[in-house]
Formats: structure tokens, sequence, C-alpha cells
């Protein structure tokens, strides 16, 4: 029957949209009549209880109703966007609207006219999908209290690095790289990474907590104490890390890698990369029922899936090559999923991931260890590196890379079928699905 992991996330995803559905009756009882002829009893129970609690977990999304035009008096600034901020008033979050200069953490005490978000924008859209039902105008500002806890601390590190840092423009990019702080980073910038295909390596990433998770224990590796206690506090370092960061999705998925990895060094048990991808994936639907409808959540793992896949594709040691493949792998898996959700596709991502990616894991370890005091000096490092980056993005803008192309959900599911068929013979399944919607497509276009 294969990885049991497969079947319970692919049941735990289906309870969570198809709760209104016959199809949700009908999933357990095939499954047990499928145990039964295979006796395969434990593995149709635990999808089952998947597929309830994915029923269950659905229940928890239902939108809470706030009054047109009503006014809040009290808000927290949970993120800071580029121009605007997300904010929530007694649990419900808002894009609120201000030219005031607020923190992350910050307690806000003032007047906010509420308007309900239509949806008549992409970006609209995606707020909705993302949970966010409603924005609030400021209209004017009593009090703010100053961030505490982690925070807090999160807005000294933003701050030193603009210390450290004064030009705009690197700060802005070294706080995006370190902490996920986004607000700073050039316009300009941040479309020259979108244009080049590379703006999954400025985003916090499953790559950045392995290096930083790597520069801890180096930094670990002097002490006199025992190789399991220097994993255990790695772990715990790179933990608060997450935090920092708030725990998005790629970021939350590497620190359970290294904690499961970590457990098993301990434990002295094997770990298996597919497993630990299943399981991680699992655990985060389960604790954070946003992922769910999180377009960075999918993508993310997408990208990791096409890392794993590598090795059995290309049969080769040498690390550039096996570098180029894997972000070829990647662009393919990941193109049809651009093309349908966001509109767009950037080819370059092979050739660029390639060259930029030296530069990145050099500059990340020098980044966080300049805000250090008395490390300083490698911020003339770091500024190199920076210069050296910004060029080559300059210069992939100069290139026909990026296309706006989109696709609706039926060549979406031909595509990304095709996709998986080609590149992993194991998955025969995707023939047949590919087939079906490549001659539904083919009518649909002929009726027309």
């Amino acid at each position: 029957m294969g990885n049991p992991l497969y079947y319970i996330l692919f049941s735990l995803i289906s309870g969570f949209f198809l709760k209104d559905s016959i199809i949700l009756a009908l999933l357990p009882i095939s499954f047990i009549l499928l145990s039964v002829m295979k006796k395969r009893l434990l593995i149709a129970l635990s999808i089952t209880l998947s597929l309830f609690s994915g029923y269950l977990l659905s229940m928890q999304n239902d939108m809470t109703v706030v009054a047109e035009n009503d006014y809040v008096i009290e808000m927290n600034i949970e993120r800071a966007l580029r121009f605007d901020y997300i904010a929530s008033s007694k649990n419900v979050k808002m894009l609120v609207k201000t030219e005031f200069s607020l923190f992350e953490g910050d307690r806000v005490f003032g007047a906010f006219k509420v308007r309900r978000i239509k949806g008549n924008t992409d970006y609209e859209k995606y707020l909705l999908e993302s949970g966010i039902y409603y924005s609030a105008k400021c209209i004017s500002i009593d009090s703010v209290k100053s961030s505490g806890g982690i925070e807090r601390i999160r807005t000294l590190l933003i701050n030193r690095v603009k210390e450290v840092y004064p030009d705009a423009k690197v700060n802005g990019f070294i706080n995006s790289l370190l902490w996920g702080y986004r607000k700073d980073l050039n316009s300009d910038l941040k479309k020259g990474f979108l244009h080049s295909g590379v703006i999954h390596l400025i985003a916090i990433s499953g790559q950045h907590t392995t290096v930083i998770f790597a520069l801890i224990m180096l930094i670990l590796f002097p002490l006199p104490i025992g190789r399991k206690v220097k994993m255990l506090i790695g772990m715990a370092i790179i933990i608060f890390y997450g935090f920092l960061t708030y725990l998005n999705p790629p970021v939350m998925r590497a620190v359970l890698f290294i904690s499961i990895i970590i457990a098993g060094e301990i434990l002295s048990r094997d770990t298996d990369n597919e497993n630990m991808l299943l399981i991680a994936m699992i655990i985060m639907l389960v604790f954070n029922t946003k992922n769910f409808l999180d377009e960075g959540f999918m993508l993310s793992f997408i990208a990791v899936y096409g890392l794993f896949i590598t090795p059995r594709i290309v049969k080769s040691n040498n690390s550039i090559v096996k570098t180029a493949a894997s972000s070829l792998i990647i662009l393919l898996l990941t193109l049809p999923f651009m093309m349908f959700r966001f509109k767009y596709v950037s080819i370059g991502s092979p050739l660029f991931t390639l060259l930029l990616l030296p530069f990145f894991n050099t500059l990340l370890p020098l980044g966080l260890l300049s805000v250090i005091p008395r490390m300083s000096f490698l911020k003339v490092i770091v500024h190199s590196l920076f210069f050296f980056i910004e060029r080559i993005i300059v210069f992939s803008e100069s290139l026909p890379l990026f296309f706006n192309i989109s696709t609706d959900y039926i060549l979406f599911i031909f595509l990304f079928g095709t996709t998986l068929l080609v590149l992993n013979k194991q998955f025969r399944t995707s023939a047949l699905i590919s087939a079906l919607f490549f001659v539904y497509t083919v009518i649909k276009i002929n009726c027309l």
C-alpha cells in the first residue's frame, strides 16, 4: 500500500476541504473496506481518524463577524508590511493603514474605522485567503505601548542592524534576510529578486535555518561539553530563532527537521527524509489551520520534495551539477503552481540560484555575526557581498526571464501530475490522473 503517511496526509487535507461533501462519509467506509480486503485495519483506522480530524479543524476556520463602519480602540501589531500592518483586535485580524511608524508587538490605543474587505483585487483576495477579512483606517492614535517579550528582542535586533548598516537599502536587505522583516526592503531590489526567480533566497527558509544551525554548532564546538548536550543547546537556540521569525512555514519545517534529527541522534535511531517531510507537514497543518490555505506553505514543501528526489534522478557527486539539477527540478515542480496561483513564471531561477547561493550562504552567517558587539568589522565583507548580489540582480532584469502566464485548475493538475510522473516514476497514479484531465481539457476546448 506504500507509505501510510501519504494516505493520512491526503485524508487530513480532504477532511478540511470536503466538510460539506458526501465524500466525507464515503471515504472512511471505502478505507475500512480496503482494510478488510488488504488486512490493513490499523492504517484504515488512522486514515479515518485523520479525515475526521480534518473535518474538526475546518470547523475552527469560521470567520468572526465585525460590524461594518464600527470603531476599534485597541490593537496589537502582529506583522509590519511594506506600507501597512497586520494587527489583531479581540482575536480578529485586520489590515491597518496608518502613516505612524509602529513595530511588531506594539499595543496601540486610538480610533480605527473598520470596513469589510470585498476581495475586488488580487491583494484583497490574498488577504481573505489568509484569514484577514477587515481593514482598519487610522483616525487617531492616543498612545502606544512598546513591544515586550520576543517582539521586543526582535525590535532591538532590527534596530541593531540599522545601527551597523546605516544605508537603508542594505539594512532593509539584511533585516529581511535575518529576521524576515520586509517593511524596509527596497521595492526595486525585491522586484529584481522576483524577476530573476530567486525571491526564495531572500525569504526566511529552511536553507537559512540550516546555515544558522551549522554556525551555532561551529561556535559550540570548542566547548568542553558532550556532543549530545551541544546538539540540545543548538536545538534550543534554533527554536528561539524560529520564534524570532514568527515560525513561518519554511522555518517551522526546518526546526522540526532539526529537532527530529537530533532526537534520532540522541536515541541512536535513523531518520528518513521522506517521513520527516510528511510528519512535519501533518504537524504544521494540525497546529495551524491557516497552512491549509497558505501558498508559501505548499510551495516550500514542494521545493523540499524536489530536493529529496534530486539524488534519485541525477547521479552525480559534483556539487555544482547537483545544485543546478535541484534548482531545475524545483522550477519544474513549482512552475504549474506559480502559473495557477500567481499568474507568472520566471525561468531564470536555476541559473541565478546557482550564481547567488554561495553569496547568500556566506553573507547569512557573517551578517548575523556582524550585529554582535565588537564583530561589526565584518560589515565590510557583508557590504561587498551585497554589492555583488545587487549587480547580478540588476543584470538579470535586462534579460527576458519573467513572463505573465496563467492557467485554470484543470490544466494545473494536468501539468503538475505530468511533471511528477516525469521526475519520479514511482507516481504511477499521476499518469492516469494526467491522462484523464488531458482528455477533459481537449473536450472542454472543443466545446468552446
